[in-house]
């Protein structure tokens, strides 16, 4: 294992390790808060002395939303409530958690804590690992791949991606996609955002990564075909264009179909659970979960449909948003809710501030959607016509002499688009980056902003954000890397309570917060306070959560 991975996975399971200290600590310190959220019973019988100490040590993560991932691994979808929360985290989980109960050494409540905490920090180093090949393949730049997975490391939704939530399987299903796009696996990326969909519902715009990726290859064909009509009109055939468009439509409709099919496949399992004669039954819910139901007035499997039932398209997520949530346009801007938009302030902020530094860095890219890489096109227009300027032509196509490397791609990547054998691209301008492959990113976020500022729950903004977007951290890394490309850590003889710091950090494999302590006087005032930001939040909020105070 190369030494920035290496470094990258000790710093991810040291973080999550903080985290569990953390909610240890301010759990045993602090009483819970009375939220008078979804909280049912959990049945302690047969609970043992493991059992007692599992809870203990982790019951600070079993929180808000958290509650209802572990009622969905143990008792499914019995409240209609439950099914705004999406399935594929919660049953993947309890497959695990299937397996290991048979061992009979914990209650099943117990294996499902322990279980999703432990898939969670898994997904969590993988996800890591993944944002830093990404950065490399995107940015072309190592330092900011390598501080960019490190930031987001101590991100400020830490809590939540070690807590039994979804956003770390999100972004996991996320990350390793667009490394499939990148290596022009468009089905396999699709078949992982479609994966992200089954996961959280706002996975379904990351379809958007993927026909981004199909057009732009588009459009790169149809440029190669131009110049080759223009060089001798005899090369081009009809029946290439034709396959070149019909190549285009397919990949379009298989890849929309295997990243949205998930989605309406959870839909139909709700109405077939909720509505359906058939399904009108408890089951083998426990009497406790059923009292709590009717006590909490929660509609519960088995009993008369809800109106979403009767809707001409039956869709659930809506309804249950709508009803549930109050989730709507604009519905969340009240005057008690102002103390949850000041939390979702700075991260608002940075983002506003990356996209604004990605999309200055050429305008016109950025203007162009991303899809039209100027500097490519011209690179690629000079190689092609020095290079057909040695084709023989004759009324069949077309031949070369010599050796033709076929995998060298007219956007200076690794892809053939239609066909059609390409000139050899030096290394080095293989090497530079493309201002285009980062606007893509640049809407995506921006439309994540735009989308939760306006409709859903201010508060997990945060959340959202950190689990969807790489083009924070990207632009966390750069500031850091444009001030600090090789920061000498501070050694532990130092002298000092920073120095202190510093070796206790390194000590603890949290090598990346001793390298900011000794790099603080050459952090620009902006990424000072980015660094003050997250530390804060990943603290402050694994406190807080862990207490049931306001933090979700």
């Amino acid at each position: 294992m190369e030494a920035p991975v290496r470094q990258i996975v000790k710093f991810a399971v040291a973080s999550r390790l903080l985290i569990v200290l953390l909610q240890l600590a301010s759990n045993v310190a602090l009483p819970d808060h009375d939220a008078d959220v979804f909280n049912p019973p959990v049945n302690k019988t047969d609970f043992g002395h493991l059992d007692s100490i599992v809870h203990q040590m982790l019951g600070g993560f079993r929180r808000w939303d958290a509650i209802y991932f572990t009622h969905i691994m143990q008792y499914g979808y019995s409240y209609e409530n439950c099914i705004a929360f999406f399935p594929f985290f919660p049953w993947l989980a309890s497959a695990a958690v299937n397996v290991l109960s048979s061992l009979q050494l914990l209650h099943v409540s117990s294996w499902i804590l322990l279980i999703s905490i432990v898939v969670n920090i898994t997904l969590f180093a993988l996800t890591s690992l993944g944002l830093y090949k990404l950065g490399k393949d995107v940015l072309k730049d190592e330092y900011i791949a390598y501080y960019a997975a490190l930031f987001f490391c101590i991100n400020p939704a830490s809590i939540f991606m070690t807590a039994p939530y979804s956003e770390t399987l999100y972004f996991f299903s996320l990350v390793y996609a667009l490394n499939g796009l990148n290596a022009n696996a468009k089905y396999a990326a699709s078949l992982l955002i479609g994966l992200g969909v089954f996961t959280r519902s706002n996975g379904l715009i990351g379809t958007g990564f993927v026909l981004h990726s199909i057009a732009k290859s588009f459009l790169a064909s149809c440029h190669y075909m131009y110049i080759l009509y223009q060089r001798s009109p005899i090369v081009l055939s009809k029946q290439k264009v034709l396959l070149i468009v019909t190549k285009a439509a397919l990949q379009t409709l298989v890849c929309s179909l295997l990243c949205v099919f998930p989605f309406f496949t959870f839909q139909y399992y709700t109405y077939l659970k909720f509505c359906l004669p058939e399904s009108r039954t408890a089951g083998n819910l426990e009497p406790s979960i059923i009292a709590y139901g009717r006590e909490r007035g929660y509609h519960i499997q088995g009993d008369n449909p809800s109106s979403w039932c009767y809707d001409s398209i039956p869709l659930s997520y809506s309804y249950i948003q709508r009803q549930h949530w109050g989730v709507g346009f604009l519905q969340y801007y009240t005057w008690i809710q102002l103390p949850n938009f000041l939390l979702a302030f700075p991260i608002v902020c940075l983002s506003l501030r990356a996209c604004y530094h990605f999309f200055n860095l050429d305008r016109k890219a950025a203007l162009y959607l991303g899809l039209w890489d100027f500097r490519a096109v011209s690179l690629h227009r000079t190689l092609m016509r020095k290079k057909l300027d040695s084709v023989e032509y004759d009324e069949a196509g077309f031949r070369e002499p010599g050796n033709v490397n076929s995998n060298t791609e007219f956007f200076l990547s690794n892809r053939n688009p239609g066909g059609f054998e390409q000139p050899e691209v030096p290394q080095s301008l293989k090497q530079m980056p493309s201002v285009s492959d980062t606007v893509v990113f640049t809407i995506h976020l921006i439309s994540l902003v735009t989308f939760g500022c306006l409709f859903v729950h201010i508060q997990v903004l945060t959340r959202l954000l950190c689990s969807s977007s790489p083009l924070i951290y990207w632009y966390c890394g750069t500031l850091f890397v444009s001030k600090c490309q090789r920061p000498i850590l501070m050694q532990s003889s130092s002298g000092g309570l920073q120095g202190f710091a510093v070796a206790a950090m390194n000590k603890l494999h949290l090598h990346f917060i001793a390298t900011l302590l000794s790099s603080w006087s050459c952090l620009s005032q902006e990424l000072k306070c980015i660094v003050a930001y997250f530390i804060l939040y990943f603290i402050i909020g694994t406190v807080m959560f862990s207490n049931f105070l306001p933090w979700t």
